[in-house]
């Protein structure tokens, strides 16, 4: 009688440790997340920069190798609108001369201040017009609480510069939140790790000229002190038409958190 009565308690343990693990681990993946910047006046942060990758023209190929620090510092709050005066330098540039202008970096020495919103949308961007490649930032965040494995998407008109003029394209891109990093880098950081597809196309109705690519990557948000820590953008195709000429590029971006 008590083995029977051992075997049964046995049993009994064993379907209650199938029930939690059953039960329990979907209802951690079903969590929503807000996802906002956690702006604060006064805020600093630095970040290295790296590119590297391939122009190809007419006459040839040529290798980027990039290196720079951008520094972020937020200046001032409309707490009425919910913005966030947030200026933007590029400084300590070094390696291949390249006009970065169509992949948002600022060229050196030029401060840029946006008005942002917690989600990451820019309402403006002094000296630059509506449309400036300065309005999107690498990662714009979803505006509704968002699970793992759950997306959003962004379309957005963009102005780039095609052989010294700018031309405007739409970019749609679709952030997936894949999973949440807990060590990131041998440091405690608890981080959403998002994906990022994007593509963008433009071309004039002669079809004469135009610009198209596309680009995926990783980017990691703390969501603890809720900025964003890393991202690596591969822009695996961009290219430029006008008439004869032909421009294509081939880069890697390469941000991480030099200090906080």
């Amino acid at each position: 009688m008590r083995k029977i009565s051992g075997n049964l308690e046995k049993i009994l343990a064993l379907a209650f440790f199938v029930f939690t693990a059953l039960f329990t681990a979907p209802l951690a993946s079903q969590q929503s997340y807000n996802l906002t910047y956690h702006w604060t006046v006064g805020g600093r942060t630095q970040y290295s920069m790296y590119i590297v990758g391939q122009v190809t023209t007419a006459a040839g190929t040529q290798d980027i190798r990039i290196q720079y620090t951008n520094l972020c510092e937020v200046t001032g709050e409309d707490k009425a609108k919910a913005l966030y005066k947030v200026s933007e330098k590029s400084l300590n540039y070094s390696g291949t001369t390249f006009d970065l202008r169509s992949y948002g970096v600022t060229p050196e020495g030029e401060q840029v201040e946006r008005t942002i919103d917690a989600y990451g949308r820019v309402a403006s961007a002094a000296r630059y017009g509506e449309g400036s490649r300065y309005y999107l930032l690498p990662l714009v965040l979803p505006q509704v609480p968002v699970r793992l494995e759950g997306k959003w998407k962004l379309a957005q008109t963009v102005q780039v510069p095609v052989f010294e003029q700018d031309v405007t394209t739409q970019v749609v891109i679709v952030y997936t939140f894949e999973d949440i990093n807990r060590n990131y880098k041998g440091r405690v950081r608890k981080c959403a790790r998002i994906r990022v597809d994007a593509n963008y196309l433009h071309e004039s109705l002669d079809g004469n000229s135009g610009v198209k690519g596309a680009y995926q990557g990783k980017i990691f948000f703390d969501l603890e002190e809720m900025k964003l820590v890393d991202y690596q953008i591969t822009e695996n195709r961009r290219e430029w038409i006008r008439s004869e000429n032909r421009v294509r590029t081939s880069v890697i971006q390469f941000t991480s958190l030099a200090q906080p």
